[in-house]
This record gives C-alpha cells, structure tokens and sequence, in this order.
C-alpha cells in the first residue's frame, strides 16, 4: 500500500517513517479524513490508559499542530505529531504494530 504522505516538504526523512505515518494515522485518525484532532488523540491515549489524557491531547496538538487550525494534517504536521507520540507514548505505536 503507498503511504498517504509523501516526503513534499524536502527534508531526509527515511522511507519507514512513511509506513509509521500510515499506523499514526491508522490508530488516530477515526473519521478516515486524514486529519487528527484533539479529540481523536484523546480517545487514542484514553484507549491505552493514559493518565491526564485531555490534557496531554491538548499540548500535544498545541505543539504539532504547527498552523494553529485545530487540527493535524499534512506531512510536516503529521511528523512533527509522529516525533511527540514516538517520544511521549511510544505505547500507542508499539501496541498496534
């Protein structure tokens, strides 16, 4: 399957990270439209027991979400949320693998 996010923004990234995007987006994105909101990383971390859940959601979208439009979507967006959640929950992408 070809990865919804290709590497546009002209940075080194290597090729798996496209596959990790695809399960962040797998695991995250509930509606299919290709954007995380706060409440679907909400309902994610809730998921895996999380502790404080909203509130980690809401810094965590205040971080990745780089154009401050509430939601996460596009390739910088989505790998800056990758880097957070690899870094801070590193459950939510173990778990589902």
């Amino acid at each position: 399957m070809a990865s919804k996010y290709t590497n546009d923004d002209n940075s080194s990234h290597p090729h798996h990270d496209n596959d990790e995007l695809d399960q962040l987006l797998k695991i995250l994105d509930h509606d299919g439209d290709c954007k995380i909101t706060e409440a679907e990383l909400a309902a994610a971390l809730r998921k895996h027991k999380v502790w404080f859940c909203g509130w980690k959601a809401w810094w965590t979208m205040q971080v990745a979400d780089i154009n401050k439009d509430k939601v996460v979507k596009g390739n910088k967006e989505m790998r800056k949320l990758l880097e957070l959640v690899k870094n801070k929950y590193p459950a939510l992408i173990k778990v589902s693998s």
